[in-house]
């Protein structure tokens, strides 16, 4: 796309995070871009590059002795051979932000997981390439490590009853953790803290991608936004939902007569995959969303709805999914 003027930086607003953790602040940034389809008002929230100068040193890895190497290539992505968003299953580690990303980089551009990781038979050892917002890294992943990531209730399915499961999440998760931290255990405390859909998108593609935020909803409408979902999707390209709390009343508004907000039945602080847009036989744009939990029933998401279930995944209005303040952003990645 060309740029036809620069972007400028508006006053900053509070973001929240995408898995029970709290954020710092980052700033709005407005910018046209033309593309074959004409102009359009692309947003984005900026907050920190997710790669900088200085980023944490990785301690080289050694080999895994033959009798330790239980994983190879064919264990990567199991019976189907591609990586897709049924891999992963997001447990005790708060990164919904990095697992719903590479979720949904793997249902929509899955060569990109694929051409990421690599396995090298003399090692043992596996080795993912990842953007640390400078420049490609390769980062060595030992079977130890992954076993380490399995134990720690990771990203994968490995830890839930399914030893046969696809290991790529457990590789790809640690090598960001390793990314993140140099080390496992601080590489995984930064995890911890949350993050934004929009780095993790940059970790895996090289890009940060386009944001569609509540106030592109305001100016531009929700046709605008389910119009750029459908095309994102129908073009391969991966998109993530990330959500924030509804609005709530406090007691004096209570007493004046304010409502809190109805809820849509989506965790709050928390990422989804969006699988599909599509509009129903009462006229309604639904969006269905997978989330990374592998569940939404009502005990889990803190909502309880007629869209609540033990189901992965979960069908909700456009129209309530940006209303009311429960709605972070849309990022749409490369394609």
């Amino acid at each position: 796309m060309t740029a036809i003027a620069p972007a400028r930086t508006l006053p900053t607003i509070d973001q929240g995070t995408h898995q029970r953790a709290d954020a710092g602040k980052g700033g709005v940034e407005i910018g046209w871009r033309v593309d074959q389809h004409g102009s359009q008002l692309l947003q984005r929230l900026g907050g920190p590059a997710s790669g900088q100068e200085g980023r944490p040193t990785i301690p080289p890895s050694d080999p895994t002795p033959v009798d330790q190497r239980r994983y190879d290539a064919s264990d990567l992505y199991g019976a189907t051979g591609k990586p897709s968003a049924a891999d992963i299953q997001q447990d005790r580690l708060g990164d919904c932000f990095f697992i719903a990303t590479a979720g949904a980089v793997a249902n929509e551009s899955p060569e990109r997981i694929q051409d990421a990781i690599s396995y090298n038979e003399e090692t043992g050892n596996f080795s993912v390439k990842l953007y640390d917002g400078k420049d490609w890294v390769d980062v060595e992943v030992t079977q130890a490590e992954i076993q380490d990531n399995i134990d720690r209730g990771g990203g994968s399915r490995l830890d839930n009853g399914d030893a046969d499961a696809p290991i790529w999440p457990a590789v790809m998760e640690t090598a960001y953790a390793k990314l993140r931290g140099g080390t496992l255990d601080k590489g995984y405390e930064e995890l911890n803290k949350g993050g934004k859909a929009r780095d993790a998108m940059e970790t895996l593609t090289g890009s940060r991608g386009d944001d569609i935020s509540s106030g592109m909803v305001s100016l531009l409408g929700e046709k605008f936004v389910e119009n750029q979902i459908r095309q994102a999707l129908e073009d391969g390209r991966p998109v993530t939902l990330s959500t924030d709390p509804e609005k709530t009343c406090n007691w004096l508004q209570g007493v004046l007569g304010c409502q809190d907000a109805p809820q849509d039945g989506l965790a709050d602080n928390h990422v989804y995959v969006v699988e599909s847009i599509y509009t129903n036989d009462s006229g309604d744009v639904m969006v269905r969303l997978r989330n990374p939990w592998q569940q939404n029933s009502a005990g889990s998401v803190g909502e309880d709805t007629a869209a609540n279930s033990d189901s992965a995944f979960i069908e909700v209005k456009l129209s309530d999914i940006v209303r009311d303040g429960g709605f972070e952003y849309f990022n749409i990645g490369p394609q």
